[in-house]
């Protein structure tokens, strides 16, 4: 049906529809970000919370503060790598999916893309 009509009709409603779409997985990417920014903001509180009770409420040695405080920092440091990669994923993700509605939009409304 859509083939039907003018072609600046379809191409109209093609853009009409793409934007809404973005304006959809931009607020998705909006709330995967901030969803990222608080679990990094909460793994930050739990490393300063674990520092400041080893180097101020143990009775461990120093030699002992400082290798027990390298592996939780090494581990923190890999689940930010982990999380970061996540986050990367996810908005690559949503940028091929609307790479590819803007694909089967464009033949909905028989539409050559550039």
């Amino acid at each position: 049906m859509a083939a039907q009509l003018p072609r600046t009709a379809r191409i109209d409603m093609y853009e009409c529809e793409t934007r809404e779409y973005a304006h959809q997985l931009n607020r998705e990417c909006d709330i995967a970000t901030y969803q990222a920014n608080q679990s990094i903001q909460a793994l930050g509180q739990r490393l300063e919370d674990f520092l400041a009770w080893l180097y101020d409420g143990t009775t461990f040695s120093n030699e002992e503060k400082v290798l027990r405080g390298r592996v939780v920092l090494e581990r923190h440091d890999r689940i930010l790598r982990m999380k970061k990669e996540i986050l990367r994923l996810t908005l690559n993700t949503l940028q091929q999916e609307y790479l590819l509605a803007c694909d089967i939009l464009a033949q909905r409304y028989a539409i050559d893309l550039p």
